[in-house]
């Protein structure tokens, strides 16, 4: 999905990409103009929160049902907020902070990766590691780089997926 800011501002148009037709599809329109937001996927549904629509940040949550092509307003987050992230683990969606971080779940662990400063310090490398199963906070390996305004996703490759010398991904049927 994409939405955002655009050549006129703020964007309130949907899109859907479809990797096996490499085709994109436009969707119902967001409820309002938003940018500085953050979305994951839940459940089959994608749920953004967070984010501006001029110059305040949000505390609107919305769910989209893609059987439905259709936008639900929810509980509103206790503060505004824009430039955070959002990812699930297991039946609970995590909003992460305003820094400009990317943020994504592996197993019960969430990565929270890079992002932005509001001391001296400017861009980070950091790398912390949030367990959902303990309530716990650790730091991980640093980023080769500092790295802001960034995005994330846990990636599953399926079994057989294999690139090739050339650079081809193929599969390998069996393997």
């Amino acid at each position: 999905m994409q939405w955002g800011r655009g050549e006129g501002g703020l964007l309130f148009s949907a899109e859907r990409y479809s990797p096996a037709q490499d085709t994109w599809t436009h969707i119902r329109a967001l409820p309002r103009p938003l940018s500085s937001h953050a979305g994951a996927v839940y459940q089959d549904q994608l749920y953004i929160c967070g984010g501006s629509s001029g110059e305040v940040f949000s505390d609107a949550l919305f769910r989209y049902s893609p059987d439905r092509d259709e936008w639900t307003s929810l509980a509103p987050l206790h503060h505004a907020r824009g430039f955070h992230s959002m990812t699930a683990v297991g039946d609970k969606i995590y909003v992460i902070g305003h820094s400009q971080h990317g943020a994504a779940a592996v197993g019960h662990t969430i990565y929270v990766l890079g992002g932005f400063s509001w001391t001296a310090e400017g861009f980070l490398s950091t790398v912390h590691l949030y367990d959902t199963g303990t309530d716990t906070w650790d730091t991980g390996p640093a980023l080769p780089r500092p790295l802001v305004g960034l995005s994330s996703a846990t990636l599953t490759i399926p079994q057989g997926l294999c690139r090739t010398h050339d650079d081809d991904v193929t599969t390998e049927p069996g393997e």
